[in-house]
């Protein structure tokens, strides 16, 4: 598959749903090879209203913020718990509306501990006022509720990937077991 590819099938869901915001989290050198303008540009064409490219920093990102506002997307930049105190702070008080938070370090898809240095993390990544989007190996709903205070929203990715691969030959199971999910990670 190509990145068009991806444009086009998000072009598709905005125009089956178009009242739901889409953001996309990539790779910066999907965005980078084309030009970040050029592929800001088509990406909001698609319908995209959000970037999370989670390699560029949010103070050397090539462009991507600019690129994002000039096609009236944003820029979602990623806070990691690495971060030293200095740089969080920098990037919390940089006017970003959003700010997705990392919970952990490491590789996706491995279950994430949310802890009370989960908790203070959150705290020093909202305090310039930004909205935060909470992430990274979020897979069952202890883990949503125990969050839910501190984000604006979850972002559960790997989880559905994974229910995806194991069911993919079975739509009816699939559809059954995402649905599953989607509901045992949102009633809280």
């Amino acid at each position: 598959y190509k990145t068009s590819d991806g444009l086009a099938f998000i072009a598709q869901i905005h125009s089956e749903f178009p009242q739901v915001p889409i953001y996309l989290m990539s790779y910066g050198s999907l965005v980078y090879t084309p030009g970040v303008e050029n592929f800001c540009k088509k990406a909001a064409e698609a319908g995209v209203k959000g970037m999370i490219i989670p390699d560029l920093p949010f103070d050397y990102d090539e462009g991507l913020t600019a690129a994002c506002k000039k096609n009236g997307m944003i820029n979602i930049p990623v806070a990691a718990p690495s971060m030293s105190a200095e740089r969080l702070h920098k990037m919390a008080g940089s006017g970003f509306p959003y700010i997705y938070a990392a919970l952990r370090v490491g590789i996706t898809g491995t279950d994430t501990k949310i802890d009370q240095n989960t908790l203070d993390f959150l705290k020093k990544v909202s305090e310039g006022g930004s909205k935060v989007y909470g992430g990274f190996g979020i897979s069952n709903g202890e883990q949503a509720k125990a969050l839910a205070s501190s984000v604006e929203a979850i972002v559960a990715g790997s989880v559905f990937v994974r229910i995806i691969t194991e069911n993919q030959n079975d739509e009816s199971k699939l559809a059954q077991k995402v649905e599953a999910k989607a509901r045992e990670l949102t009633s809280l």
